[in-house]
């Protein structure tokens, strides 16, 4: 299991239904559980999720960087019903939650590049390594 660094202020159960609502949004069980544990925070090691280094994620509601943050200031490069919640070199990471994509986990670059990486959020944190695939 990967072990995650400079974690933000616990969040409760009540948390999550007030960030869903605010946002529209339904969000995947796996992402809940890990955000009671981990809100926010990066890697304690280098990780990679194949060849896509994973540099840390987005805390919800407390800390300088969270995903309500990326949400307002990322809206014209997201879909509609997508939140960011991790970020790599030079991109975010974000998942889909409308019909047609519903959890499944995407990067995208600043110049409009995006590439699919996972189908869930469990896939997603399965697939971390510590070793670049090439």
């Amino acid at each position: 299991m990967i072990g995650f660094e400079n974690i933000k202020q616990k969040l409760f159960p009540e948390d999550i239904l007030v960030f869903e609502k605010k946002y529209n949004v339904k969000l995947p069980q796996e992402y809940i559980n890990h955000m009671l544990v981990f809100n926010g925070g990066y890697p304690e090691n280098d990780v990679y999720f194949d060849r896509y280094p994973i540099d840390g994620f987005r805390s919800i509601k407390y800390g300088n960087h969270k995903v309500e943050d990326d949400i307002d200031s990322l809206s014209e490069f997201l879909p509609d019903q997508s939140i960011p919640f991790a970020y790599s070199t030079g991109g975010f990471i974000y998942m889909a939650l409308n019909k047609k994509d519903n959890g499944k986990i995407y990067i995208t670059y600043s110049d409009g590049q995006t590439n699919f990486l996972a189908n869930s959020f469990k896939e997603f944190i399965k697939g971390l390594s510590e070793e670049q695939e090439l």
